[in-house]
């Protein structure tokens, strides 16, 4: 976790070794953030692959 002036930002590692970043409000609980993102992690982590974000990356540079 990242402390700033407006807010923080949370950091988890996924299973191939990618990062989920979660930018907060200043004013966040901190403990369901994380909670949520490990359940997140959790249940979704293992179909984000490398491939997959490539895809998705290049359908949203194409509908540009």
């Amino acid at each position: 976790m990242v402390a700033m002036d407006g807010g923080g930002l949370f950091v988890m590692t996924i299973s191939d070794g990618s990062l989920l970043g979660v930018r907060t409000a200043p004013d966040c609980d901190m403990g369901v953030v994380a909670y949520h993102m490990a359940l997140f992690v959790g249940r979704a982590g293992h179909v984000l692959t490398p491939e997959l974000r490539r895809e998705l990356r290049q359908s949203v540079e194409a509908g540009r």
